[in-house]
């Protein structure tokens, strides 16, 4: 969710006050052979990064907006990040849809939420 009018990746797709899905998430063994198997079936690199907040992992962002309605971020493998995935799976069980968004304050406390 995007609180200011900032050019990004999110106010490219939705307006303010839209909502919709931004991306689809997968993890790959290795980010430059599945960086080639996304392109070559026509799917374009959007970005690449490095998250520090995470060990370094990186990440690559690719357009399938057309076909899939949103874009797909592939992760390289990361106990960090997996770590972190078990938590929000965690805190999703049980949901019954009340309070349909809750910050999970992921970047600010990072290294105490990959702990757990």
């Amino acid at each position: 969710m995007q609180h200011c009018n900032n050019p990004s990746g999110s106010r490219e797709m939705y307006a303010s006050g839209e909502t919709g899905v931004q991306h689809r998430t997968w993890f790959a063994d290795g980010l430059e052979a599945e960086t080639r198997r996304t392109e070559a079936l026509a799917f374009k690199t959007a970005m690449m990064c490095r998250l520090p907040e995470v060990g370094g992992v990186r990440l690559a962002r690719f357009d399938t907006s057309k076909l899939l309605g949103a874009m797909v971020d592939v992760y390289e493998e990361s106990e960090l990040l997996r770590r972190f995935q078990r938590r929000v799976a965690r805190a999703a069980d049980g949901w019954k849809g009340e309070d349909p968004v809750r910050s999970l304050q992921y970047w600010v406390y990072a290294k105490a939420w990959l702990e757990v």
